[in-house]
């Protein structure tokens, strides 16, 4: 699925990130994950996880519908 909306789930990604700099909301999840896991290293994984997994909840349904963005 992934490899299908390869771009869109890059610019979705990059959306995320760019939202939660600016919102403020990245270093308030981090925070969060790090007060659960005292590992820097695993809270890190574990927010680049829980970001992967966002981005596959919005590109499943498009997926489903056969919608691939092209170029």
């Amino acid at each position: 699925m992934l490899g299908r909306n390869a771009i869109l789930g890059y610019i979705v990604s990059l959306l995320i990130g760019l939202a939660g700099m600016r919102l403020g909301f990245q270093a308030a999840g981090f925070d969060a994950i790090h007060g659960a896991v005292p590992d820097p290293y695993l809270a890190s994984f574990l927010y680049a996880v829980a970001v992967l997994g966002l981005v596959l909840a919005l590109l499943i349904p498009l997926h489903r519908r056969g919608i691939h963005l092209r170029l």
